[in-house]
């Protein structure tokens, strides 16, 4: 999933990205999280933030941080 996504191109969403208020997330880390917990059948924003708090190859690919569930939904959407 790291590499995959690593040579996506992303510069449409990283240029729609917003840089107000308080510093986000990476769309890449992101969209790793999104990809990683969907291949075991993790579908909803609820399951995706605990699988980022408890699989440790899940806070491997998110740099050992734990985004909010807007975030993945707001992300997700897009």
């Amino acid at each position: 999933v790291d590499s995959i996504v690593e040579n996506l191109d992303l510069r449409k969403i990283i240029n729609r990205y917003k840089n107000l208020g308080c510093p986000g997330y990476h769309p890449k880390m992101i969209i790793k999280i999104i990809i990683y917990a969907y291949l075991p059948n993790s579908y909803s924003s609820r399951k995706i933030k605990d699988f980022t708090a408890n699989d440790i190859r899940c806070l491997w690919l998110s740099g050992m941080q734990r985004p909010y569930r807007s975030e993945e939904r707001r992300v997700g959407k897009e």
